[in-house]
């Protein structure tokens, strides 16, 4: 599977399985395992970010890590999930000041991200 059916794969399963809303934007993060580093080691760095980014903006940010089922084990994905565009904005503004580079720091020392891109969930009706 490529990068890119991997990815859309990921977002779509999350957003079919998220409740509904009128304006949910999805990210979505292309990345890959550091050299001796764990997926343990990354869902323990994304708590700590997602702790972080849910007491900057009174919460409602989900993030989950999307891992192949066969393929290549040391890539996978994060699929980050807000109510809408100015919630996202919020969480970007809060990760760009000291205590917020500080969280971003911690996750690249555990993973490398080669691209991203942000959805817009278009419900069906």
């Amino acid at each position: 599977m490529t990068k890119t059916a991997l990815i859309v794969t990921g977002v779509a399963a999350l957003l079919l399985g998220a409740q509904a809303m009128a304006e949910t934007v999805v990210e979505s993060w292309s990345c890959e395992v550091n050299d001796k580093k764990t997926l343990e080691d990354v869902q323990a760095a994304n708590m700590k970010w997602l702790e972080f980014v849910n007491s900057s903006v009174d919460g409602e940010v989900s993030s989950s890590l999307v891992v192949p089922i066969v393929g290549d084990w040391g890539e996978f994905l994060f699929v980050d999930s807000y109510r809408d565009l100015a919630h996202w904005s919020a969480v970007k503004a809060a990760l760009d000041t000291e205590e917020g580079n500080a969280v971003e720091q911690s996750l690249q020392e555990v993973f490398t991200c080669s691209g991203n891109r942000l959805w817009r969930d278009m419900p069906t009706k």
